[in-house]
């Protein structure tokens, strides 16, 4: 016989129709999954393990019934309670639902026109250098060059060809 890696004394979790209701009512209510396991005294491990599915209905039955609310709001006419439930409808589908606002910011210039850069350049004295930053500074411009050189070699390659109407490019 296999020996069983429990602890002595420890059942395995059984799930049935009452704790299956309980975690989909926490679900439904925005309850954690630690606090719902915490709760009903098991690992969040387990909760996963035997109530998937009531995790999952349980979060969007709820933001159904939100979405729902929020829709008769939308469509209600009674300016006395509309703005609470509004505020709260919006707070839940953005916390639990997913829901989010886009903020767009434009940066423009003085009047609203371009922004102005303005180009400085720096003189470099290599007498104000050590040796290491000289030699430094002499490698990168030798590779430099030599991407210059390159590029220019290759914008020279190209030779002209006719089009199909027989004009050159």
């Amino acid at each position: 016989m296999a020996k069983s890696l429990r602890k002595k004394g420890n059942q395995p979790h059984v799930p049935n129709g009452r704790t299956r209701e309980a975690v989909r009512q926490g679900c439904a209510k925005g309850m954690t999954q630690d606090e719902i396991a915490s709760f009903m005294g098991i690992t969040d491990r387990t909760l996963r393990k035997y109530y998937k599915i009531e995790l999952r209905e349980g979060k969007y039955s709820s933001i159904l019934k939100v979405a729902d609310k929020l829709f008769d709001i939308a469509m209600d006419t009674d300016p006395k309670t509309i703005s609470q439930q509004l505020a709260a409808s919006i707070f839940i589908l953005k916390t639990q639902g997913g829901w989010r606002e886009v903020n767009r910011t434009e940066i423009t210039g003085k009047d609203g026109g371009a922004i102005q850069i303005e180009a400085s350049r720096a003189v470099l004295d290599p007498r104000d250098m050590s040796p290491e930053a000289r030699e430094e500074f002499r490698a990168l411009l030798e590779g430099k060059m030599a991407e210059i050189e390159q590029d220019e070699a290759i914008d020279g390659e190209y030779e002209e060809v006719e089009d199909d109407d027989g004009e050159e490019e």
